[in-house]
């Protein structure tokens, strides 16, 4: 039985390699690494790391191409690299994640069976399944597993069945379920022994390559079905709350939203992800592109070839390649950890003068201190500019420039800037701010504000604000957030309560200058009669030193006389 395959919507994996591989010899950010080897061959497998990271920053990786068959997921993680690359020098998410992070590529874990389907588009041999439905395509272009005990030729029948699944080769949960076999020729064959894979310890390796305790998000790209599977982790609730929340942030970006899934409390299948979620506890999950159930019809094609949903038409590769790019992205930038207020500074608006400028600067891998340059007096009545730079872009930038909805998701307010004067909230600004430019995009907010008379000489700024993604602050940047044992760790709200949640920032205090106040009564631009009377007591003071002045200057001379002749 033939299959037709819209190839040419495709690269070969030789082609993918070359291009990543020009990359690398391109950049300074972008770096090749060699993590292991196919089963049964030579042929090297090679994760791709994006940015300039040190020793310590977050990691995330992602991976494409463990079942041989589902060509979009080494195009899709081959495109987020070349993304990534491609827009590092633009000032947004990408240089951001570059500075700050490493992100860790395998856009082809599996490539001696992603080779045998690309040496064979349009054939697959069918009726020889052991397991159920005969028409369940097997070698050719519809192989899932590795080449173990297998040449991977169609015309080779006798070893067509044969392979490991590297999706159910892994973790605690190998060999433990009905979705899993010990047969080897099953379509999901588990391996004679948890791990035995060359592909599953290149994976491992990858898990590794910075360190995995700097691990903070494992995503395994496969197809089809638009869903998210996802660990329900009973030993970590907030590890599968995080995990949740970060699916249901991302879903929602492509053009059709994806459904998510948690798998049972406690059970597994022997998949990459369990591996990632229960012994390394990171936010893990199984990314299922598109199509969904209805397969080829959703793309007005034959809804009865068998599995035709693993051949995304040549049409869609484009814009499901962007898509993923943008889930991805997306769920990076959320792993890096909630943003903190990072410094402020206030000038005078007219003159430029700086009068307050405070900024947290690290102590050590667990501590920030505050440190305040300029502290002098703020007056009431004078206009000045306040620049509030957080550690992180704060917003999306859109291809025009401008400020807009990160896809799928919501625009979120613009921050709410509050002094506190005592048990008083009063609101700052007398022109609306907008965001600028500073390290990143959109990372600095700044506006115009005119103290008035009626506040207190000891202010503190409240500031509430949500980053592009809808995450409150890190409300208390003294102590550093980090990834630890599934959860955030140094990540408090206002109250000093740790969590994972955040809140709204009270970190800067400054002073104001303030004149006596004034009683209420008599219109504006009036004077009053409490101001008349003030400004005659003022000018009897004057008349009275002024005459003490004039007298006292003969006694003193006299006393200065006494003393010099005694």
């Amino acid at each position: 039985m033939n299959i037709s395959s819209a190839f040419a919507g495709f690269r070969s994996y030789q082609s993918l390699l070359d291009g990543l591989s020009l990359l690398a010899s391109q950049r300074d950010d972008f770096d090749i690494h060699r993590i292991g080897h196919a089963e049964s061959s030579s042929q090297d497998i090679y994760a791709f790391a994006f940015g300039r990271g040190n020793a310590t920053s977050p990691v995330m990786l992602q991976t494409g191409g463990s079942h041989a068959r589902e060509w979009a997921t080494p195009e899709a993680v081959s495109w987020i690299a070349e993304q990534l690359t491609t827009h590092a020098d633009d000032g947004g998410l990408e240089t951001y994640l570059r500075d700050q992070a490493r992100i860790l590529l395998v856009p082809v874990l599996n490539p001696d069976g992603f080779m045998a389907t690309q040496a064979d588009p349009t054939h697959v041999r069918v009726n020889e399944d052991p397991d159920g439905d005969p028409a369940t395509p097997r070698d050719g272009r519809m192989r899932r597993k590795n080449l173990r005990d297998s040449d991977g030729k169609l015309d080779s029948p006798a070893d067509t069945l044969n392979g490991v699944d590297i999706n159910r080769n892994i973790g605690q949960f190998w060999g433990t379920s009905s979705r899993s076999s010990a047969s080897p020729q099953s379509i999901v064959y588990q391996g004679d022994s948890r791990e035995s894979e060359s592909e599953t310890l290149a994976l491992i390796q990858a898990g590794d390559l910075f360190g995995s305790e700097h691990l903070r998000l494992f995503i395994d790209t496969h197809s089809f079905g638009r869903v998210f599977f996802y660990n329900n982790t009973p030993n970590n609730q907030r590890l599968f709350n995080i995990t949740r929340d970060l699916v249901d942030l991302i879903r929602v970006v492509p053009s059709q939203n994806y459904a998510r899934q948690a798998e049972s409390s406690g059970i597994g299948i022997g998949a990459s992800d369990e591996y990632f979620g229960y012994q390394l506890q990171v936010p893990s999950y199984t990314l299922e592109l598109e199509p969904g159930n209805n397969q080829a019809a959703e793309y007005g094609g034959n809804p009865n070839v068998s599995h035709s949903g693993f051949i995304l038409p040549e049409a869609e590769v484009p814009r499901v390649r962007s898509e993923v790019y943008a889930m991805s992205l997306l769920a990076y930038y959320q792993q890096m950890g909630a943003a903190i207020a990072q410094s402020l500074s206030i000038n005078a608006a007219d003159s430029g003068l700086l009068v307050y400028q405070a900024q947290w600067r690290n102590q050590d891998a667990a501590t920030r201190t505050l440190q305040i340059s300029s502290d002098a007096t703020l007056s009431a009545g004078v206009r000045y500019r306040l620049r509030l730079q957080f550690n992180k872009p704060m917003r999306w930038r859109n291809a025009q420039g401008g400020i807009a909805a990160y896809p799928g998701l919501q625009l979120p307010a613009d921050p709410i800037l509050h002094l506190l004067d005592g048990n008083q909230e009063k609101e700052i600004g007398d022109a609306t701010g907008h965001w600028i430019d500073t390290k990143w995009q959109a990372d600095t907010y700044e506006l115009n504000f005119t103290p008035t008379s009626n506040l207190a000489p000891e202010l503190q700024l409240r500031i509430d604000v949500r980053d592009l993604a809808g995450r409150a602050l890190d409300s208390r940047p003294g102590t550093a957030l980090n990834w630890e044992n599934g959860a955030w760790i140094g990540f408090e709200d206002e109250d000093g309560v740790a969590g994972d949640r955040g809140g709204r920032d009270n970190s800067f205090k400054f002073k104001l200058n303030t004149p006596a106040a004034t009683p209420s009564g008599g219109g504006s631009g009036s004077l009053s009669a409490w101001s008349l009377a003030w400004g005659l007591a003022w000018i009897l003071l004057c008349l009275l030193r002024t005459s003490r002045t004039n007298s006292t200057k003969p006694y003193r001379a006299d006393m200065s006389q006494q003393r010099k002749n005694a």
